[in-house]
């Protein structure tokens, strides 16, 4: 092991002439060597890295794991789930390091203190020079500089985010001094933690915390203070406190802006806390590279199947006009393939807004499907027609909705396989459309999806 590299993929470098790369979603490749691979891995970005509970996906087991797209393998591990229970000699003695304690062998793990779906900015106490206090499943823990440093050293991540004091993002009820104050400790503890770790045996990046609560120039000057003392340390950066409460939109989109428009612009940036499509989207518009996966988990446990497309219809081209089509002559049909592409559309929307309807009566949006609903009680289909996961290539709603009834733990096996495949796909066709120059159009038809099926004209 020796920690991370990335590289940003040529065509979004900046100019010859230019010191900056221009805004906007990138395309990239994590490369990491894990230790029973008998070489480097990489894996194209942006990708979401898997939520883990102590390390491992919560539903599944390694041979589960086997079945998803080879980036699933790139875990997000939360140090919180280990600390409320274990010490870090636990997993450090295990026999062939720590690395070996997590059964499903990931080829990427990214340590951080934050748990995306227990981050609680009100729930815990007063943060100190000495420690901070983060939230697990079962409360909050108290955790200083030296404890973190201990459990770097036992998991043995590729990478980690640095300690930090999360400023609440949110505009009202916050006073700038607090801001600052949580601004500059977090860069005190970054020093820290990069001289405590720097002699490791298994050398793993460090990402930065960036903060600055809800005010943008706080956040500039955080990220400013950081690239110029310690920029040639790092490995990347993490945008801190969002995902929490502040208001979505261009609020959070001037927060992201703020803190990575002065990161140099070849290394990747990471935000936790935006795990539902739209949330991704809009990182990604800003220059996010990766996002973590917790949206699949939430999704799981509560029953919900994630339904919606991952990319816009075959009836239109990237740029939102009619799918060339070609007369058996060899000359163009336009009238013919218009009038072909107008019906094609028409039975689509048809039978997404049969869909729809089904969905929003059941519990269920414009992105996942309510598997609880007595409604799939004898529903014979896959969980997403055409899905080639090994969920829906084998079963059928109705016996997920019977294996929910009788609160079988099957059920949530056969769900996140399904919802993390069908993630890691969405993510694969935010690629596409970057690549292709044509991620604004795909985002406009998630946005305009979701706005239309869920009744939001203002979306």
């Amino acid at each position: 092991m020796g920690g991370i590299v990335w590289e940003l993929d040529p065509r979004f470098a900046p100019a010859d002439g230019e010191s900056t790369a221009r805004p906007g979603p990138r395309l990239g490749t994590l490369t990491t060597t894990p230790w029973d691979h008998p070489g480097p891995v990489g894996v194209p970005t942006p990708m979401a890295l898997t939520y883990t509970r102590r390390g491992e996906p919560a539903h599944l087991t390694p041979d589960n794991v086997d079945l998803l797209p080879r980036e699933a393998r790139t875990f997000h591990v939360s140090l919180a789930h280990f600390m409320d229970h274990l010490g870090p000699d636990h997993v450090g003695n295990m026999p062939g390091g720590g690395r070996r304690y997590f059964g499903c062998r990931p080829t990427c793990m990214l340590v951080t203190a934050r748990d995306p779906l227990t981050f609680d900015q009100d729930a815990k106490q007063s943060n100190t020079d000495a420690h901070t206090f983060v939230a697990s499943p079962t409360g909050t823990t108290k955790i200083t500089t030296d404890d973190y440093a201990r459990w770097i050293e036992a998991i043995q991540p590729d990478a980690f985010v640095a300690l930090a004091d999360e400023s609440p993002s949110w505009r009202d009820g916050v006073a700038l001094k607090k801001t600052k104050q949580a601004s500059a400790r977090t860069e005190k503890w970054l020093a820290r933690l990069l001289e405590k770790t720097k002699e490791s045996p298994t050398r793993p990046s460090v990402f930065a915390s960036l903060q600055g609560g809800a005010d943008v120039r706080e956040r500039r000057a955080c990220a400013e203070g950081i690239v110029e003392r310690h920029g040639t340390q790092l490995a990347g950066f993490a945008i801190g406190s969002v995902g929490a409460g502040e208001t979505p939109g261009e609020h959070r989109q001037s927060l992201l802006r703020a803190s990575i428009e002065p990161t140099p612009w070849d290394k990747p940036r990471y935000v936790a806390g935006l795990g539902a499509p739209l949330d991704v989207l809009d990182a990604l518009e800003s220059g996010v590279d990766l996002v973590e996966s917790s949206f699949c988990h939430q999704c799981t446990t509560q029953g919900y199947a994630l339904t919606f497309p991952v990319k816009p219809p075959p009836t239109t081209n990237g740029a939102g006009g009619l799918k060339k089509r070609k007369r058996c002559d060899g000359k163009d049909g336009n009238e013919r393939h218009e009038r072909v592409a107008e019906d094609e559309e028409r039975v689509a929307e048809d039978g997404e807004e049969e869909d729809a309807n089904r969905r929003l009566l059941t519990g269920g949006d414009a992105f996942k499907s309510n598997m609880w609903a007595l409604a799939y009680r004898a529903d014979k289909r896959p969980l997403l027609p055409g899905c080639k996961c090994y969920t829906c290539e084998r079963y059928m709603r109705a016996y997920v909705h019977h294996l929910l009834q009788c609160h079988e733990m099957t059920a949530a096996v056969l769900l996140d396989i399904h919802n993390y495949f069908h993630f890691n796909k969405f993510m694969e066709a935010t690629r596409e459309a970057i690549g292709a120059g044509t991620f604004a159009e795909f985002a406009a038809f998630h946005r305009e999806r979701a706005a239309r099926m869920d009744g939001d004209d203002e979306t």
